[in-house]
């Protein structure tokens, strides 16, 4: 039997969390939602617990946003939600039949992950339906920063109580793993940038400027390659789009720069995650520390190339979503994913899904005007550049900065073209 999330403990009284939080829901569902992405990041806890409320309460938020039910509206966004709906339904039908199989505790693995891509669109879905006005973006943005505040001082004192012991680590806070700390903190912190001239009040700038310091902290304190690469690129994309204008002498210096951030990124952020994991005097120490850090990129190359092969196998409709790490140990010992979204979609959903997600894609960026596109960009840039070096479609807390980031283009954007004197950037 497949088990959904993590598993209740006694010291949680499970029954009570969903009563409350569909008791808020049911009444406040925008102070739910808001909720929802401050604690969202949380992951150790929920592992601490051995509960994650996260799915249930996505679903329940989408259930919520429905209502009222606004017929115009609904209508106006009939193509985007029957696609959403159609994805959803697909990817868990090809899972289902693509499973036979995998052994139990691979698949209950699985199913959660698909578990979790369903619930990272019904987030989606719920922001898009719940957020309609300047003020209630405004809300959204302030609880990402709480939220960034929560996580970068949680990862600072991490590495600082480390250090302390003379055991300097990477980062992960309350998000575990350093790679989606990166990806969470590089998106949190090109969105906070695009959404700073947008929120009023001293004390609320306040709040977001050192959420994004801190979001920037984090992201060095992860010494991830693709975080920083990421961030960086979209920061300097953010610079030179910053009055809605990419001439020729810009975008030249924009690839130039870029190119210099990827070539430090991987060569000096290598060499510095190697010094702090052993004794710079120790070579035989250093010399190891080298060897594991050259496997886990082979491993990460070798699952790569090889969900890419089991795709030309089933190109049309895929292997199953979540299930390729499974197979992946079963054929070759490595028990290690894609670390590409793009991959992951192709070999998980095949052809056909790819172009339900490019069509979804497609309809969000149509309602973007012109300057709400130029805002956009370099978010989307940071969360492609993120896509390609980790899994990120089952990420709950990354989507979510995605969907909010989208919904301040889109009222920032409308806001400069109803008043064009409007201070960009």
């Amino acid at each position: 039997m497949v088990q959904i999330g993590l598993q209740g403990t006694r010291a949680v009284n499970q029954p009570a969390v969903f009563i409350l939080l569909a008791l808020l829901i049911l009444v406040k569902p925008r102070v739910s939602l808001y909720l929802f992405i401050i604690i969202s990041p949380l992951v150790s806890v929920y592992h601490e617990l051995h509960f994650d409320p996260r799915l249930w309460w996505a679903a329940a938020l989408a259930v919520r946003a429905v209502f009222p039910i606004d017929v115009d509206k609904l209508w106006d966004d009939g193509r985007i939600i029957v696609s959403v709906i159609f994805f959803l339904v697909y990817v868990e039908v090809v899972f289902l039949l693509s499973s036979r199989g995998i052994p139990a505790d691979d698949l209950s693995g699985a199913q959660n992950t698909v578990f979790f891509v369903v619930a990272a669109g019904l987030f989606v879905f719920a922001v898009y339906r719940l957020v309609g006005t300047d003020t209630e973006v405004v809300r959204v943005v302030m609880s990402l920063a709480i939220a960034v505040c929560c996580v970068g001082l949680y990862a600072v004192w991490q590495v600082h109580v480390a250090n302390m012991l003379g055991q300097p680590i990477r980062a992960g806070s309350t998000l575990i793993n350093a790679n989606t700390l990166s990806s969470y903190m590089s998106l949190m912190a090109i969105t906070l940038a695009t959404s700073w001239r947008f929120v009023p009040g001293k004390w609320n700038r306040l709040l977001v400027g050192a959420a994004f310091l801190l979001a920037v902290v984090s992201v060095w304190l992860s010494l991830s390659r693709a975080g920083a690469i990421a961030l960086l690129i979209g920061l300097l994309l953010w610079w030179s789009s910053r009055n809605r204008k990419l001439g020729v002498r810009k975008s030249a210096i924009l690839a130039v720069l870029s190119c210099g951030v990827i070539f430090l990124a991987f060569v000096y952020l290598r060499s510095y995650r190697l010094q702090i994991a052993s004794d710079a005097s120790d070579e035989q120490a250093q010399l190891v520390m080298d060897i594991s850090q050259s496997f886990d990129d082979y491993t990460r190359y070798q699952a790569a190339t090889y969900a890419l092969k089991e795709w030309t196998l089933h190109p049309i409709v895929g292997i199953g979503f979540g299930v390729f790490p499974s197979i992946n140990y079963r054929n070759n010992g490595f028990y290690v994913g894609s670390h590409n979204t793009l991959v992951e979609i192709l070999v998980g959903t095949g052809l056909i899904g790819l172009t339900f997600i490019l069509h979804i894609v497609r309809q969000f960026w149509k309602r973007l005007n012109r300057t709400g596109k130029f805002l956009f960009a370099p978010i989307a840039v940071c969360f492609i550049v993120n896509s390609l070096f980790g899994d990120l479609l089952q990420e709950i807390a990354v989507l979510e900065i995605l969907s909010v980031g989208y919904l301040v283009c889109v009222y920032r954007g409308r806001q400069i073209d109803a008043f064009p004197t409007f201070h960009v950037q």
